[in-house]
């Protein structure tokens, strides 16, 4: 059972890896980086969730999903038809009214790392914050009129530049209706002009935990949920925030146990001791199809296979697949896994705890 079964709960399908921004932490802006249109239609897409029976779609990974010339049609299409679409974008650039009334019907993460618009411009080579603005507003407008419960989720990297300025960040996503932020660390990417010399990392920031225990203060204050990735220094702030750690956390973020969202920063250490694995279900949940169709089981890992003839349930059965789930289950944790901090560590029995819970939960 450990290795072969799969029951997927949501399929992540990258319409496009190539976006409209350059930002300077991001490695599209690599001078190596090459981008493409996903081949996959919405009748490709269509099959290929029907063949993993999951309606819950999530349209974004690397790149900037609306620079693809049909997604608007391709969301409000596939809305209509009941499936779930979430979709991450930079809302830089100018929208027309019928793509605002989509955008305004999906569950939608902006990507966001400060309200300074100097600062923003900077980051973003170009991009103008009050575009990005401008266009929350509008999404807000036709939700109001329309009454549409939807609301803003945000995606932020942490830098040096911008963490002092966190308190204004949270005020305004208050204000536009932002109920989540997912903060992430600034990652350094070799090679690239401007990725690693505007910033330190938050870790070597001089009282950076201070300060983020008083912005955890501020959101709570405003009830938006939160969550850290890929900080494992600063552990003492999971400690501070993290509200329940049950077992539907080993597949993403639990949300039941917290009036408004469960508040989590998520800094899980990447070192693992002698018997224990990633309490993560995403092998054994998640198919996720890049735009070049390389088939991964999480956003995080390499691709085990490549999406051939539209057959989606074999590739989530392969061989390389089985891999990764019986590595998980054993000593043979697989790199990408081993090195993760977005999952926490635990005994191996744990996790085939939870693996046993979602099996019966999903039969």
């Amino acid at each position: 059972m450990g290795n072969s079964f799969f029951k997927a709960r949501l399929l992540t399908i990258e319409l496009t890896s190539l976006c409209n921004l350059k930002c300077t932490y991001c490695s599209v802006s690599h001078p190596d980086y090459r981008g493409q249109n996903s081949p996959l239609t919405e009748t490709d897409i269509i099959e290929l969730s029907e063949q993993l029976k999951c309606k819950n779609i999530q349209l974004h990974l690397h790149g900037e999903s609306t620079v693809r010339s049909d997604w608007a049609e391709l969301c409000r299409s596939l809305t209509s038809k009941g499936f779930e679409i979430s979709l991450l974008s930079n809302l830089s650039k100018h929208f027309t009214d019928f793509e605002i009334s989509v955008l305004a019907q999906l569950d939608l993460w902006v990507s966001i790392d400060t309200v300074e618009n100097d600062r923003f411009k900077e980051i973003r080579r170009g991009s103008e914050l009050g575009e990005v603005l401008t266009n929350m507003l509008r999404i807000n407008a036709y939700r109001r009129k329309l009454n549409i419960q939807r609301q803003y989720k945000w995606n932020s990297v942490l830098c040096q530049e911008t963490i002092s300025r966190l308190p204004q960040l949270i005020e305004v996503a208050s204000e536009l209706n932002v109920r989540f932020v997912s903060f992430c660390n600034l990652t350094e990417i070799k090679g690239l002009e401007g990725a690693t010399s505007i910033w330190k990392a938050p870790d070597q920031i001089p009282g950076v935990l201070e300060k983020l225990k008083n912005i955890v203060q501020l959101l709570e204050h405003y009830k938006i949920g939160y969550e850290f990735q890929g900080l494992p220094e600063l552990r003492e702030l999971q400690t501070l925030s993290i509200r329940s750690l049950d077992r539907n956390t080993a597949g993403g973020a639990a949300r039941r146990s917290h009036p408004f969202q469960v508040t989590q920063a998520i800094s899980y250490p990447q070192e693992l001791n002698p018997g224990q694995t990633r309490l993560c279900l995403d092998p054994w949940s998640r198919a996720v199809v890049h735009a070049d169709l390389g088939v991964a089981l999480c956003e995080r890992m390499p691709p085990v296979t490549k999406l051939s003839g539209r057959d989606l349930k074999q590739a989530v059965s392969c061989h390389e697949a089985e891999h990764y789930r019986l590595g998980l289950l054993s000593e043979s944790i697989p790199e990408a896994c081993r090195s993760c901090s977005k999952r926490p560590a635990v005994e191996r029995h744990q996790l085939l705890e939870s693996l046993n819970d979602y099996k019966n939960n999903a039969c």
